[in-house]
């Protein structure tokens, strides 16, 4: 049998251009060849966001507003925080 693997835990927040906490973001995570987010969540009050458990590696992660979006690609570490700061200007 062979051990689980270990997982990525990647978590952040959303804000405005002044640093303000943005809640009710759409957050999408795709992978690989994927065009369209595979993951969704959605931000809180706070913009805090946290994303499911993921396989380690290369991830893109869109944020979605009224006010705008944005977009970055992360490297997700089993063995390394993973904390994202999403601006939304």
């Amino acid at each position: 049998m062979l051990p689980p693997r270990r997982r990525a835990l990647v978590s952040g927040v959303v804000v405005d251009g002044v640093g303000r906490p943005l809640a009710g973001v759409l957050l999408g995570i795709s992978s690989g060849d994927h065009p369209y987010p595979e993951i969704g969540v959605v931000s809180g009050y706070d913009g805090t966001f946290e994303l499911p458990p993921l396989i380690p590696g290369r991830y893109v992660i869109s944020a979605y507003s009224t006010r705008g979006s944005a977009k970055v690609a992360i490297e997700a570490r089993a063995d390394a925080p993973n904390h994202l700061t999403m601006v939304i200007a």
